[in-house]
């Protein structure tokens, strides 16, 4: 294991805020913000599968990767992106889905199912 001296770490941090930084200016200019609402929708729907997941997929692949290749920002990025993706996956086709079946079962219908922002205070 190599020491890095104090200038290279602050240099690879440095190059690190520089990356995302051109990262976020780039997809400011891809993203279509006319939509931004809907992918926040959708991106806070899978949240608990994204936080379910997230942990265990890290350490799988900083596990798998460890010895093999150095993966460096895109390939890290390309990770976060992996792990996203399988997220909004379970939630559309596995989360929802039980949900939907779970609310039925437990209401007879969806239409009776009461919505959060329906229960109100119960403090």
């Amino acid at each position: 294991m190599t020491v890095l001296p104090a200038a290279a770490k602050n240099l690879s941090a440095l190059t690190s805020i520089r990356f995302l930084a051109a990262l976020r200016v780039a997809m400011y200019h891809l993203v279509n913000w006319d939509n931004r609402t809907y992918w926040w929708r959708v991106l806070g729907q899978s949240s608990f599968a994204l936080y379910m997941l997230h942990a265990p997929l890290l350490i799988f692949a900083t596990w798998y990767f460890a010895n093999r290749i150095e993966l460096g920002h895109i390939g890290r990025l390309a990770v976060v992106a992996v792990i996203v993706a399988l997220s909004l996956a379970l939630y559309k086709w596995v989360e929802a889905p039980l949900t939907a079946k779970l609310r039925k079962s437990l209401f007879h219908s969806a239409a009776a199912a009461p919505k959060y922002s329906e229960l109100g205070d119960t403090a």
